[in-house]
């Protein structure tokens, strides 16, 4: 007789339920720790936003009012919404794609609209865009007239869909997002290729140390093109040559523009528009030559020991040699206790370029400036006084010194004086140059080897106390 069979009906029922409620536990407890798992696969731990505030007040939209802007988000709605879990399969995409040796964790912050503007918002504060200070550069060289713009991050941020801010090495990724599915997906894909070469060169750090605006821009160019090379390739849409830009790899790199670009309140300005963008189109130009000519290990070296001036940005071949720009002596000359020194900047090659096209009004392209050497730019402000700036130039050669001075002296003095002035005997102190001079300006030039000196400003006086301190 089985044991079983000895059970009384009511023990059988007894045992029964026992056993269902078992079952029924161990059914509750396995279907939640599948849910539970389920969840954090689809939530790739993305971290909040920390509050910050807009002071004085938040960037408003063009033509609307001044306060507490409200962004509008992108009215197509003809994609699907985008899974953040594709953001670990993207990561890992542009990795292979850039044959990264490393992979570097960047934090990934889930944000909207009027966030992202916040992110926005917060990155150009800790690290302003670059055309502001070549703007601030150019009011001296008097390309560039009336105030500097402001970024109008609230604009910007309706078409950002992702963002990667190298100053705090984070990622943001707007949620939501109702845009065209490939944007997102391709400045995400440029997010995290700029964050594996601002971390595997450390460019951010190197930035903030930079010394000069046109180290800086090197510096930007190299991130900003690695990252945009990185992404071609993970599309397989990388360009054959310089002329060969294919539309695939034209409307990546359109997406891309509305990230690493930053747009502006006086956004007609053609210069305004070209040098805001300056830093992404020379890095594009310069990581495809590094890329067609050693692929990614010649992108690495560039990357881990960057260019020190737009020099070798515009000339990769240079990258190579021991080119380093020349460190010029500052002038010190006895203007006074009035006057202070409230700038000193190089230019570098790439600026000069827009210098000499804005003077000649776009007659003198790049080449003229082929052959740069260095440069060292000052100005002194006195309040009663005016201005006077003084521009060292060295060049690889006297022969092209002497060719850029021959530019200099077809475009001086009605580049930096506006009005009547003649060219007049330079004063006793100055016993060589050129010497110009009028009521409203005097513009001195002189050339020596390879070696140039431009000085002007708002009175004779100042021009040429600072031009003797410039004489060797």
């Amino acid at each position: 007789m089985r044991w079983h069979q000895s059970l009384t009906r009511r023990q059988r029922l007894i045992l029964l339920t026992l056993a269902f409620g078992v079952v029924s536990v161990i059914s509750l407890l396995g279907w939640s720790i599948w849910t539970t798992m389920g969840a954090a696969m689809a939530n790739p731990i993305p971290t909040p936003l920390p509050t910050l505030m807009l002071s004085p007040t938040p960037m408003p939209v063009k033509d609307a009012p001044e306060e507490d802007p409200t962004p509008t988000s992108p009215q197509s709605q003809s994609s699907p919404a985008f899974d953040v879990y594709r953001a670990g399969i993207i990561s890992a995409d542009v990795t292979e794609a850039r044959k990264a040796h490393t992979h570097l964790d960047t934090p990934l912050t889930l944000v909207n609209e009027l966030d992202m503007a916040r992110a926005l918002y917060s990155h150009y504060k800790a690290q302003p865009p670059l055309a502001q200070r070549i703007l601030a550069v150019f009011q001296v060289m008097r390309i560039w007239e009336g105030a500097l713009p402001q970024v109008d991050v609230v604009a910007q941020a309706a078409d950002v869909a992702s963002l990667y801010a190298p100053e705090s090495a984070e990622l943001y990724l707007r949620r939501g997002w109702n845009g065209e599915l490939p944007t997102i997906e391709t400045q995400l894909a440029y997010g995290y290729a700029y964050a594996f070469s601002n971390g595997y060169g450390d460019l951010a750090a190197l930035q903030e140390d930079a010394g000069s605006l046109d180290h800086q821009l090197a510096l930007s160019a190299v991130a900003k093109g690695d990252a945009v090379v990185s992404v071609w390739l993970m599309h397989e849409a990388m360009p054959s040559g310089p002329t060969s830009l294919s539309s695939a790899a034209a409307n990546i790199r359109d997406d891309i523009v509305h990230a690493a670009c930053p747009q502006w309140r006086k956004a007609e300005e053609e210069l305004l528009q070209t040098i805001s963008c300056l830093d992404f189109d020379l890095g594009v130009t310069f990581a495809s030559a590094r890329y067609w000519n050693g692929g990614t290990a010649a992108m690495d070296a560039a990357v881990a020991r960057p260019p020190r001036s737009t020099e070798q940005i515009l000339h990769p071949d240079r990258l190579a040699e021991v080119d380093e720009p020349l460190v010029l002596s500052p002038i010190v000359p006895a203007l006074g206790s009035a006057w202070s020194l409230t700038t000193t900047e190089t230019l570098g090659e790439a600026l000069m370029g827009f210098v000499i096209a804005g003077w000649s009004e776009g007659e003198l392209d790049a080449e003229a400036v082929v052959g740069w050497g260095g440069d060292l730019l000052q100005v002194w402000e006195a309040p009663e006084e005016g201005r006077v700036v003084a521009w060292q130039m060295d060049w690889d050669d006297s022969r092209t010194a002497a060719l850029f001075q021959g530019h200099l002296l077809e475009l001086m003095p009605d580049a930096l004086v506006k009005g009547l002035i003649r060219d007049t005997t330079p004063p006793a102190p100055l016993t060589r140059g050129r010497w110009w001079s009028g009521g409203q300006g005097t513009v001195f030039l002189y050339r020596r080897a390879n070696h140039i000196w431009l000085v002007w400003g708002d009175t004779p006086e100042a021009v040429e106390t600072v031009a003797v301190a410039a004489m060797p």
